[in-house]
């Protein structure tokens, strides 16, 4: 900013000027130019930043169906960054006893998410059904048992990656809901609600099998789903020579909901005419494909095409 916004002849004495900040060693430059001349936040930050390489950690604790707050209390349990009671001693508070477990404990991390008795006993609970065993030394290792467990399938991958986020943010709710909302801790309700949780996502990412109602059930099916490919042969036909042939197709997001249009023209060769994909507003599938056809039909008779082919497109 001093090369933009300094006089010239100022300039020259303002570059000169030496800071020792610390004595016995030069000045260095931090914040460079970019390699177009500019100054910017971004390229100091890069000079002195120490860049780490991602955990496997990072990478599993987000999941675009997984709720946002989950992921994010599991991301700050784990740095250590929660407003437990053993964090607040720091700030002149009297250290208070946990608010989740009939013993008395520490209100730290660890205590809430892991080796606390009421921790401890959900984790066992939902463990026993996967067929994970769990050793509570630390909440790290406890997570990374379930993460690093074989899995089957998809379904099996995400039920194990999402359970450990889906118990720790449960416990966090019912920690908060004892301290400030004055209820009780609640064994059968943290446990419905781990499941309750747990079914919504697997039924949202997965909706074309029927999850069963207990949580023993939904795992075993998780393990025994089997993904089935089919390949079907799709084959365009050739029209006959002078004759061309145009495929369109609609489509809507919900039936009623926005809708679109695409097709395409080609000659006796094979060769393409004419490609087009278009927005038609609000409607259903049926009158999406209606427009489509109509869209397609217009434009084929406005390049002047009188001997033409309609199809859908997938019947080709």
């Amino acid at each position: 900013m001093l090369i933009q916004q300094a006089p010239s002849c100022q300039l020259a004495n303002i570059l000169a000027t030496e800071i020792h900040i610390q004595q016995g060693r030069p000045d260095q430059a931090i914040w460079k130019l970019t390699n177009d001349g500019k100054f910017i936040c971004s390229s100091a930050w890069n000079s002195i930043r120490e860049k780490r390489e991602k955990s496997r950690f990072s990478s599993l604790i987000w999941h675009r169906s997984i709720p946002f707050k989950s992921s994010f209390l599991l991301w700050r349990s784990l740095r250590g960054k929660l407003p437990t009671n053993d964090k607040l001693t720091t700030f002149g508070n009297e250290p208070v006893q946990c608010f989740c477990c009939n013993r008395p404990g520490m209100d730290d991390i660890e205590h809430i998410f892991n080796k606390g008795q009421f921790a401890a006993y959900v984790w066992r609970s939902f463990a026993a059904a996967a067929g994970i065993t769990t050793d509570h030394t630390s909440l790290p290792h406890l997570i990374n048992q379930w993460w690093s467990a074989k899995y089957n399938n998809d379904a099996h991958k995400l039920l194990l990656q999402a359970t450990p986020i889906l118990i720790c943010w449960n416990l966090w709710k019912n920690r908060c809901a004892s301290k400030y909302g004055g209820k009780l801790s609640n064994m059968s309700r943290v446990k419905y609600a781990i499941y309750k949780d747990s079914y919504k996502l697997m039924n949202t990412i997965f909706p074309q099998i029927k999850w069963p109602s207990n949580w023993k059930e939904l795992t075993l099916m998780g393990e025994r789903c089997i993904h089935d490919t089919k390949v079907t042969l799709v084959r365009w036909k050739k029209p006959p020579e002078q004759w061309v042939k145009i495929n369109t197709d609609g489509s809507a997001l919900d039936n009623l909901g926005k809708i679109g249009a695409g097709g395409i023209l080609r000659d006796h060769t094979g060769r393409m005419l004419l490609a087009f994909a278009t927005p038609l507003g609000e409607g259903t599938n049926i009158q999406a494909e209606v427009e489509a056809a109509f869209f397609g039909l217009s434009w084929s008779l406005e390049m002047g095409c009188r001997s033409i082919f309609w199809k859908l497109t997938h019947n080709c």
